[in-house]
């Protein structure tokens, strides 16, 4: 909707606990994720920044956690003004 906030909460592809996960461990984090390697290497805000958000920020929210949150633009304001 014009004007909401989108908000994902998930692994840390730059967290150096993920990074340094031994690679059984990893391998089998990654057997429940078929698309793991992808995401781990996407540009998760600058994929929101293209597709139109705003205000992309992405935040470490403990050592393996991020948070990245956007805006959707408004569209046309009540008094015609755009945000």
């Amino acid at each position: 909707r014009p004007g909401g906030i989108l908000c994902m909460c998930d692994n840390d592809p730059q967290s150096k606990v993920i990074r340094n996960l031994p690679a059984p461990i990893f391998t089998l984090m990654k057997a429940t994720e078929p698309w793991s390697d992808e995401y781990y290497t996407m540009d998760i805000a600058g994929a929101m920044a293209s597709s139109g958000f705003v205000r992309v920020e992405s935040t470490l929210m403990d050592p393996r956690h991020r948070i990245v949150m956007a805006t959707k633009p408004a569209t046309a304001l009540q008094d015609g003004a755009q945000e």
